[in-house]
């Protein structure tokens, strides 16, 4: 889900979860997906003070 070029879009470059994903490993925080019942998908984004 986080690697380049990952879409399921056929006009997606597939670059936007791995730049969040950089972005967030820079700031020494975590990010976790989830399901979101009944439909979606929930991020859970962890940053450190």
């Amino acid at each position: 889900l986080f690697e380049p070029y990952f879409s399921t879009k056929k006009a997606g470059m597939g670059l936007g979860l791995t730049i969040v994903s950089s972005i967030i490993a820079d700031h020494h925080g975590k990010i976790n997906v989830q399901d979101n019942q009944p439909r979606g998908t929930k991020f859970i984004i962890q940053l450190s003070e």
